[in-house]
């Protein structure tokens, strides 16, 4: 490791790195695939209520024109 400080890069510190890089990109698609996933479906079940609150909202107010 003192090589590298140095100007040389050994094998091993290519592993290192390599290694770093590999924890990295496992955790990158491990929150893709956990987190960002679950949310996108929890965000199409909310708009998917939101669209049902809309309507149920504009028939409320086509009911309320017609009584007045």
């Amino acid at each position: 490791m003192m090589d590298f400080l140095k100007g040389t890069v050994t094998p091993k510190d290519w592993a290192a790195t390599a290694g770093i890089l590999s924890v990295t990109a496992g955790v990158v698609v491990a929150f893709f695939f956990m987190v960002h996933q679950g949310q996108r479906k929890e965000v199409g079940l909310i708009k998917a209520d939101d669209q049902q609150v809309f309507a149920d909202l504009t028939e409320a107010r086509r009911i309320n024109n017609e009584i007045e």
